[in-house]
């Protein structure tokens, strides 16, 4: 039961991928995704996965794996809105340039 909630979850994910506009960020989600898939459906692989990289259990190696993308995901994020408020900046100022020198 717990393995259908699991994929039934991953192919909610999966549907969301469809809609990104990016092509590399769809291609590295859908190798995570099924990667997910096949540990849930075959849990000795992650330990087998594990053992290889010298992590003791395959738990382990997809929590290790998992912070490390949510961490890239982070600086992600914090570069867009970097970016973002940087065009905002830029907009603003041109908006205040622009008024002051019709105010003229």
């Amino acid at each position: 039961m717990i393995k259908i909630i699991l994929s039934s979850g991953l192919f909610v994910v999966f549907l969301y991928s469809l809609k990104q506009t990016q092509l590399f960020f769809r291609l590295v989600m859908n190798a995570v995704l099924l990667t997910g898939l096949v540990f849930v459906w075959r849990p000795d692989l992650s330990i087998r996965a594990a053992n290889l990289l010298g992590v003791g259990r395959g738990a382990d190696l997809i929590f290790y794996l998992w912070t490390v993308i949510t961490f890239i995901i982070l600086i992600h994020f914090n570069y867009k809105l970097k970016k973002q408020r940087n065009a905002i900046t830029e907009i603003v100022r041109k908006l205040a340039i622009d008024h002051e020198l019709r105010d003229k």
